[in-house]
């Protein structure tokens, strides 16, 4: 087993130009200080990867943001990625997300949570002429702040505003047959969501994908083939949600 380990270090300071007058009464100051490691193994057959990266950052803008805003805040990235392979298959696996909050200032600690976490698998097996594999991916990611009617078909209606999460799922499964035989077929089928929670935004809507395929190969000679495919998918969308109101 072979273990490497590998460390960056960088800082940069930002400020912007201070004016002047009425126009710009407030400055800006912003110090980020990264700090990076990754640390890497692998043995016959499989290998791995975790990461982690720190970032700290202070904040004042007297002029546009509150007090609570002001101070200082931390993002703290983990990343984990696993793979193993044999002869005649494979599997990877990886996991990802944001540690954020504020370390100081009236808001301390109120925000501090995980934020935009992923999710990744992959798998496939060989057979004598066939091919089975399978693909996932979820994350879940923030809202920013929505603005938006309370009865869109009425102009003078209240603006409201919010956000909330959304959360996306795909789930792709593939079977390839006789692929080294004159007659050959492929079978697709694919899945998606997309899922809103603590929105009020009735533009935001859940929706679900599906999504079916097949191909099929004929192989009349060595410079000529025909082929043939169909695909059928079908969209639901529904207004409810989770938290929503």
């Amino acid at each position: 087993m072979t273990i490497t380990k590998s460390a960056a270090k960088g800082a940069a300071i930002t400020k912007k130009a201070k004016h002047l007058g009425l126009l710009a009464p407030a400055v800006f100051v912003a110090t980020p200080l990264a700090l990076g490691t990754g640390v890497l193994w692998a043995a016959d057959g499989f290998d791995g990867q975790l990461t982690i990266g720190q970032t700290l950052q202070y904040e004042n803008d007297s002029g546009t943001t509150g007090v609570g805003d002001e101070g200082f805040s931390s993002q703290t990235k983990l990343g984990l990625r696993i793979n193993t392979e044999t002869r005649t298959q494979r599997l990877s696996f990886g996991l990802s997300g944001d540690i954020r909050g504020k370390l100081s200032g009236t808001s301390e600690g109120d925000d501090f949570g995980l934020e935009s976490p992923a999710a990744t698998l992959s798998y496939s097996m060989e057979a004598r002429g066939a091919v089975l594999s399978f693909n996932g991916n979820y994350r879940r990611s923030d809202i920013d702040d929505s603005t938006f009617l309370s009865d869109p078909l009425d102009p003078n209606s209240n603006i409201i505003t919010g956000s909330g999460d959304r959360g996306r799922l795909s789930l792709t499964t593939r079977l390839e047959l006789g692929r080294d035989a004159p007659f050959g077929a492929t079978f697709t089928y694919f899945r998606g969501e997309t899922r809103y929670s603590g929105t009020v935004d009735p533009s935001l809507v859940n929706t679900e994908t599906n999504d079916l395929g097949v191909a099929l190969r004929f192989d009349i000679n060595p410079q000529l083939s025909l082929s043939l495919s169909a695909d059928r998918d079908r969209l639901d969308a529904a207004g409810d949600r989770e938290g929503g109101g």
